[in-house]
């Protein structure tokens, strides 16, 4: 920061006894310096003072100040749980009509192939 500026920050009673040109030097410097401190050139700097009137600027901080503390208004996000991937089937066995008797059918027909090869396997 400016030497001068710096001292006039610490004695702000000295701006009293300034010209109106020094006055000027004094807001130039001060322009400069919010500028250098937001990275942005003096012209973009004024552009963005112009835009933005100074009470709607002020109504914003009290407003801002005067909120609770706590959290904001849009919810918070709850993390989301990962799983491995797995679906359930939605299982069969209740969902279709008759497929009961279609299990009996395939137990029956299993019972049968099994007294076929125990037969083939002992020879008889």
């Amino acid at each position: 920061m400016n030497k001068s500026l710096q001292m006039l920050m610490d004695n702000p009673s000295l701006l009293r006894e300034l010209s109106l040109e020094q006055l000027g030097i004094v807001r130039d410097l001060v322009k400069q310096e919010r500028a250098s401190r937001c990275g942005l050139p003096v012209s973009v700097m004024d552009d963005l003072v112009r835009a933005v009137p100074d009470k709607l600027v002020r109504d914003l901080v009290n407003d801002f100040r005067k909120s609770p503390a706590g959290p904001g208004i849009v919810p918070e996000e709850k993390p989301v749980k990962k799983g491995t991937g797995w679906v359930q089937s939605p299982g069969l066995e209740n969902s279709l009509p008759g497929l009961k008797y279609v299990d009996q059918l395939c137990d029956v027909q299993d019972a049968l192939d099994k007294r076929q090869r125990e037969k083939q396997f002992k020879g008889g």
